[in-house]
């Protein structure tokens, strides 16, 4: 093989990994803006204690504000499994239609799905009426979907559960 030809192929190979490589890239980038995309017009607010007794009751109040002149489409309600693994959720007010556990990029999720709109220039108020299982110190992101199921704006939960 002469030097000239194999100089060629390494400059081809060099070009084509580049190419290849900025595909990756771009599509990588596509996916991260789609899984983090924020709706619009929509702010949260999560009200739960930040202490309760173990067999206690208590409430996650989940306050959606829509700033909109159009009512928007609560999708769902995500919550993160390691905040879920020292409660039980009783029921949710209104009630949530579906329910389905998922993971994405290494986090695991139960997300409650509903039927509900936020109004035009409103605030939807979802409770989970729940009850603390055991001790411990349990934390997570809760994630509140609108329009769709990538279109969420996420808190952070954290409930120690004392004896």
């Amino acid at each position: 093989m002469n030097k000239k030809l194999a100089i060629g192929i390494g400059i081809g190979c060099v070009v084509a990994c580049v190419v290849v490589g900025i595909i990756f890239l771009g599509a990588g980038g596509l996916l991260v803006k789609w899984a983090l995309e924020e709706p619009e017009n929509i702010s949260i607010e999560v009200l739960t204690p930040a202490m309760v007794s173990n067999g206690e009751d208590y409430i996650i109040d989940v306050q959606i504000t829509n700033t909109a002149d159009e009512a928007q489409d609560l999708n769902s309600i995500d919550i993160d499994k390691s905040y879920l693994s020292g409660i039980v959720i009783r029921k949710t007010e209104p009630a949530y239609i579906d329910i389905a556990e998922h993971e994405f990029l290494g986090a695991v999720f139960t997300s409650y799905y509903f039927d509900s709109k936020v109004p035009a220039s409103g605030t939807e108020n979802v409770k989970f009426y729940v009850t603390a299982l055991k001790p411990g110190d349990f934390t997570g992101e809760i994630d509140v979907c609108i329009n769709s199921v990538s279109d969420c704006l996420e808190q952070y939960l954290r409930t120690v559960v004392k004896e």
